[in-house]
């Protein structure tokens, strides 16, 4: 597996850098899985595929703390993404390991090898809770989401190490959908940031996944300029951003 350490960028090509990456994979252009660690200097609140603004997105909240609104190709409830949160993605191929080749499959695989990594700092138990969240003394740390192709997919999530858990509270309504052991709970009482540095998870996730080698510059740049078209065509429009 390579990986990559983006420098912050926009949303929109942080956002579209994930779909480039997962077609290379999907057209086995790219032939290694890949392993991806990014961060943003603003506030995003990032709505999955089929999320409603209007329901999920405090508009004037968002605005107050000079943040915007984006949307992801994959499933999933929507996250307030900002400093102090560290952004991942994963993309693998579905033939890799037998759990790859559906979607509930993947989630517990995948799930279980992020929080074998988590555990590994030494911070206490670390659980996968709902479908794909992870939680740290009973509270929600990294929320995931996947999207699949034919022959690979994309399994990305956001982890809070130093975020202003107020600002979530602040941007966000209380979500459309929820796991059970939430409990009715509000943002601030529901997440959590893991006490860790960034240096310190990138290390156990690249360990756990055995990424030892760094995406060659000529291949990053590729999927840049592909990247770019899709913020374009997609990830940069009002119409996407704001579609349901």
């Amino acid at each position: 597996m390579k990986y990559v350490i983006d420098s912050p960028g926009s949303f929109p090509e942080s956002l579209a850098l994930d779909e480039a990456m997962l077609e290379e994979l999907e057209s086995c252009r790219q032939e290694s899985p890949l392993l991806r660690f990014w961060t943003a200097a603003t506030y995003g609140a990032v709505l999955g595929y089929s999320n409603r603004v209007a329901s999920e997105v405090d508009t004037d909240g968002l605005a107050a703390i000079d943040g915007a609104v984006y949307r992801r190709t994959s499933g999933g409830g929507t996250v307030l993404i900002g400093p102090g949160c560290l952004n991942y993605s994963l993309v693998l191929r579905s033939d890799h390991r037998s759990e790859y080749s559906t979607v509930s499959g993947a989630n517990r695989a995948v799930m279980a090898e992020n929080a074998a990594a988590m555990e590994k700092l030494g911070r206490g138990p670390v659980s996968v809770r709902g479908h794909t969240d992870l939680v740290w003394r009973d509270r929600k740390f990294c929320g995931n989401a996947q999207r699949r192709k034919q022959n690979a997919f994309l399994f990305h999530g956001s982890i809070l190490l130093s975020m202003d858990l107020e600002a979530i509270e602040t941007a966000l309504q209380f979500p459309s959908k929820t796991p059970d052991y939430r409990e009715d709970r509000s943002h601030l009482a529901f997440v959590i940031n893991f006490n860790a540095q960034p240096q310190e998870v990138m290390d156990v996730l690249r360990a756990q996944w055995g990424s030892e080698e760094a995406v060659p510059e000529q291949d990053l740049e590729r999927w840049r300029v592909r990247a770019s078209s899709l913020v374009q065509e997609r990830y940069g429009l009002h119409a996407w951003r704001f579609k349901y």
